[in-house]
């Protein structure tokens, strides 16, 4: 508080008379701590004037920008640097002017110039850090660490989805294998997809993990290299098909697939995984807390706890178990799907709706011209998937259960306050969700 840092006077409650008669008489009967009161006003009002303010904000602009992964570098010459995403790409060209000792505005200073100032004392800070063993690196410093990221990871330098000029999102919460099949195939065809030929990209969004994505879609004569990025566990996980695709014998398989370290190193942000595990652990043991969950340490992975739902009936809520782990000091998405026979814990910044904004920022497309497909129902973070400025087409007919009776606690927030009814930016199929009838749809978009 400002009293704190001046030192210039005592704190009363405005509603205690009482405390404001001794601290008057106090103020003025001893002068010796009316001097100093005094004396420590004038000294340090300086902290609180507007130069000293813009310091400590630019200051906090830099450090911003330097946690942030280097992705934009010299292999990016198509990015679009109009596009409206980058909105800070004019932070150089702004001055101010600062004399944080005399107050006066005389002295222009670069912005540019001060952040170069942060990022060189932060670079000698990192390097002092980095010395030390003892220090644990966070996931930010290790990406920086890494100036050649995208080489490593063998990430493709230009990858399509940031040449394309459509980006269809297909998020359908598919109730069985059969029915995801059938969505995907009718909207490759609405949408004309021809392979190597194509203006849209495509990313396929799901609960489902890598591996189960190969196995059910890769059975059925549908290649997962025919999309630019799979959003896998309920957006834990993105990962991008290498340059070479499947085996000798033309088997796609998981080696030919590069999970994407910056995400992950994002996402990890808060991330307390062992102690997530310990607290449902201790809960499921607990005679007072009936979860209705098995553990399924299969589907396990770094980023996301998997459960099995014993007993629908007996399942917390996503509001009331959420809440309860938050009490515990633990902030994370909890996210029921596949009709409502798994629960995924997952990191606080990680969700499906949450991805899609990161591979617009990453690979600078965007966003106003992405397309999410979605059923009328779905997981319990369905109905994030609404919001922004992308646009959305409903396929009617296409999820027939869904998770959404395990999302809200009574009292709670509706899902009309969520999703617009009357948006121009969501449409919906007549009946089904037909080659036709999708092209209908979208050229009401």
């Amino acid at each position: 508080m400002t009293w704190q840092v001046l030192k210039n006077g005592v704190l009363v409650d405005p509603n205690n008379h009482e405390a404001i008669s001794e601290a008057l008489l106090k103020l003025l009967a001893d002068k010796q701590y009316w001097t100093e009161c005094q004396q420590n006003g004038l000294k340090n009002i300086h902290r609180f004037s507007w130069p000293e303010h813009c310091k400590a904000y630019l200051s906090q602009i830099g450090l911003c920008r330097l946690r942030s992964p280097k992705w934009k570098t010299d292999e990016s010459p198509d990015y679009d640097s109009d596009s409206q995403e980058d909105l800070l790409r004019n932070v150089g060209d702004l001055k101010v002017s600062l004399d944080g000792d005399k107050g006066s505005l005389d002295d222009s200073m670069e912005i540019g110039d001060l952040l170069a100032t942060e990022e060189n004392k932060q670079e000698e800070r990192n390097s002092l850090d980095f010395s030390s063993e003892s220090l644990r690196l966070t996931p930010f410093q290790k990406v920086l660490q890494n100036k050649n990221s995208l080489q490593t990871w063998q990430i493709p330098q230009t990858p399509n989805i940031r040449n394309r000029k459509r980006i269809i999102n297909i998020a359908v919460d598919c109730d069985d294998a059969n029915d995801l099949v059938c969505v995907v195939n009718n909207i490759f065809k609405a949408t004309n997809y021809k392979e190597g030929h194509c203006n849209d990209g495509y990313i396929l969004s799901s609960s489902l993990r890598l591996q189960e994505m190969l196995s059910i879609l890769g059975a059925r004569g549908i290649s997962l290299c025919l999309f630019d990025v799979l959003i896998c566990s309920s957006g834990s996980e993105l990962y991008y098909p290498a340059a070479t695709h499947g085996d000798g014998d033309g088997v796609v398989t998981e080696s030919q697939f590069i999970v994407d370290s910056d995400y992950e190193a994002n996402i990890s942000y808060r991330w307390h995984r062992e102690s997530l595990c310990r607290t449902l652990e201790k809960w499921m043991k607990s005679m007072n807390i009936q979860l209705g969950l098995n553990e399924d340490k299969e589907v396990f992975n770094n980023h996301c706890l998997a459960y099995s739902v014993r007993d629908v009936n007996m399942c917390m809520k996503v509001d009331g178990l959420r809440k309860r782990l938050r009490q515990q000091g633990l902030r994370c998405n909890v996210i029921y799907c596949q009709n409502s026979s798994r629960l995924h814990i997952i990191p606080l910044h990680a969700s499906r709706s949450q991805s899609l904004r990161y591979l617009c920022v990453r690979w600078g497309f965007d966003l106003s011209s992405t397309i999410v497909f979605v059923g009328e129902r779905g997981d319990t973070d369905y109905e994030e998937l609404f919001s922004g400025t992308h646009r959305t087409l409903i396929l009617r007919g296409s999820v027939k259960q869904g998770s959404q009776n395990l999302l809200r606690i009574s009292g709670s927030y509706q899902r009309e306050d969520v999703i617009p009814s009357d948006s121009s930016r969501i449409v919906c199929t007549k009946s089904t969700y037909t080659p036709d009838e999708i092209k209908q749809a979208l050229d009401k978009l």
